[in-house]
């Protein structure tokens, strides 16, 4: 869905890419870890982890590439988020998975291509009903996820360290100032992981420059 658009501009048949259905979720690879850009694509029906890359088709959406064959990790496979290593408790980069089968958030140290290693698999989280979508709050690094059974809950995981030094500061200076937002209008329009996009929606609009004036003066520390 391009921005102000009212329906689908793009729609693209997973099935004959291998990929099994039900789609859980969709995430791309963040900077900073192993594999950073790729898109994962996971099957709720199958419990299969997928990986593509995506690129520009000239009018505003995107290709997939070809899909690698999945890993079966179990459990009904629906929202995931990465976890840098050095945050409490993980030693390793990691990425956490909602398993909606099974009630729980698991976490698995991830390998060269960003892909969960089977062997590392801990729960992290038990006793929910049905855990779906999941992500990170960009300001605060707070891990966030649903829950479908029950009162359908939003909840909020904190103790997490931001992925990224500072957000905002995209040219490194530990400043966010009128250098990063040149950078922000320079690149205005779509993208698919460009430092510019700094809420992770594929768009370097209004929301972005938002988040930039938010955080606006020196980085922390």
């Amino acid at each position: 869905v391009v921005p102000g658009g009212t329906g689908p501009a793009r729609i693209i048949d997973l099935s004959p890419l291998g990929v099994a259905s039900s789609t859980g979720s969709l995430l791309f690879v963040p900077p900073g870890f192993a594999g950073e850009g790729q898109l994962k694509i996971l099957s709720y029906n199958a419990s299969q982890w997928y990986s593509t890359t995506v690129s520009p088709d000239g009018n505003g959406t995107y290709d997939l590439a070809s899909v690698a064959p999945g890993i079966f990790l179990g459990g009904g496979l629906e929202g995931a988020v990465y976890v840098s290593a050095g945050n409490p408790q993980f030693v390793a980069d990691s990425v956490l998975v909602c398993e909606y089968g099974t009630g729980s958030v698991v976490g698995y140290e991830v390998d060269g291509n960003g892909d969960p290693i089977q062997s590392t698999r801990r729960v992290f989280v038990s006793g929910l009903s049905g855990a779906e979508g999941a992500t990170i709050d960009p300001l605060t690094g707070d891990f966030l996820f649903c829950t479908f059974g029950g009162a359908g809950q939003v909840v909020r995981v904190s103790g997490f360290t931001k992925s990224e030094s500072c957000i905002g500061d995209i040219n490194g200076d530990a400043q966010v100032n009128g250098a990063d937002l040149g950078q922000v209008l320079g690149n205005w329009g779509d993208c698919a992981e460009c430092a510019e996009d700094l809420n992770g929606d594929c768009v370097v609009n209004g929301l972005d420059l938002g988040v930039l004036l938010s955080v606006w003066g020196p980085c922390p520390g």
